[in-house]
């Protein structure tokens, strides 16, 4: 398999064993690897209704501030200022 999600070893085709008409029984060893996936951190979305509190409205503020710093040093399309 693609990406090494799976390993193969010890193929054999059974001779004379017709499983299904114009096939053979094909017999392997497979080893799956089982890491275990970890998900992306949960960021809680946006509440508008709470932007009208100060410390919410603050932080909000000061988190777009920073985003728009780093889109604007960005080298590609240009932000225009304000």
């Amino acid at each position: 398999m693609e990406g090494g999600q799976a390993k193969v070893h010890n193929v054999k085709v059974i001779p004379n064993e017709d499983c299904v008409p114009k096939h053979k029984l094909l017999v392997m060893d497979m080893q799956f690897n089982t890491t275990k996936r970890w998900h992306k951190k949960f960021e809680p979305r946006v509440h508008v209704w709470k932007l009208m509190e100060k410390h919410t409205h603050t932080h909000t503020h000061n988190r777009f501030t920073a985003l728009l710093e780093y889109v604007r040093d960005y080298p590609g399309e240009q932000v225009p200022e304000r």
